[in-house]
């Protein structure tokens, strides 16, 4: 019974053109075209280069250790997202302007980010600077009511 019901019911299937189109036909060409597309990816990929950044090496910079642990844990590695240059003020404007570095961070409350154009870089640099002067600011938060401050 169950033979005779399955023969049926493929037979059925096999007469309408369009139910073997796409049952059969559209998955193939489908994995086909990936297949093309997406055969050398790894090959084509570029790697990820580090962002030229400048810090501004002063008192303020010298007495802010979680900036500087943050700057230093994205500076550092194989999958390092900052090439990391300390200099004086006057030294990172002109490393801005001359294009050596995308930007550069000034130490101090709050944390001020210089950026030199839009794009990438830019980007990159504004937005690990908005998380990490987030997380700085919750960490600051947690230090004073250890210390039973309370900051509104």
């Amino acid at each position: 019974m169950f033979v005779h019901i399955f023969t049926t019911r493929l037979k059925c299937l096999l007469r309408d053109r369009g139910t073997i189109f796409w049952t059969m036909m559209f998955p193939i060409v489908l994995a086909l075209l990936f297949n093309a597309t997406l055969r050398n990816i790894d090959a084509r990929a570029e790697g990820f280069q580090p962002v030229s950044i400048a810090v501004i090496n002063d008192a303020a910079y010298a007495e802010d250790t979680p900036f500087q642990k943050a700057l230093e844990a994205a500076s550092t590695g194989d999958d390092r997202i900052f090439s990391l240059t300390l200099v004086t003020r006057e030294e990172a404007e002109s490393l801005l302007e001359a294009g050596t570095v995308s930007g550069y961070y000034a130490a101090g409350d709050p944390i001020s980010v210089t950026a030199g154009s839009s794009g990438f870089e830019a980007s990159l640099m504004i937005e690990r600077f908005r998380i990490a002067a987030e997380k700085l600011r919750v960490g600051r938060e947690i230090r004073a009511e250890d210390r039973g401050e309370r900051r509104w």
